[in-house]
């Protein structure tokens, strides 16, 4: 299959079928927190997570998730990778340009289900 195309149809998002609102109950549930999961690149190979979020904490982003991307095989690239993660509120001050170092990208988490 070397060289072959394959045609890759996006996951369905299972449908909600109720929400509930009843809170007379005995039972609880956990509402869902709104988040925004991006895919940071171009990061100087030596930053670490906690550099992420210190510096998204100074612009004004708290509680920031963040996790350096590691590949399977064990290849090495130049530049570092991360997962990041935090409350949807912050999505404009998040993905404006000057809230990055030049170069950063920053593009928005594909999860991909099996």
């Amino acid at each position: 299959m070397t060289g072959e195309w394959k045609l890759v149809q996006p996951p369905k998002k299972r449908t909600v079928r109720a929400q509930g609102v009843n809170n007379a109950g005995v039972i609880k549930a956990v509402p869902r927190k709104k988040i925004v999961a991006a895919f940071v690149s171009r990061m100087n190979a030596e930053t670490i997570p906690n550099d992420i979020t210190q510096h998204l904490a100074s612009v004004g982003i708290p509680d920031v998730v963040c996790r350096k991307i590691t590949l399977k095989d064990g290849k090495i690239f130049k530049t570092a990778a991360f997962f990041v993660s935090h409350d949807e509120k912050h999505k404009d001050l998040f993905y404006n340009d000057s809230s990055w170092p030049e170069g950063a990208e920053v593009r928005d988490w594909v999860f991909h289900t099996n």
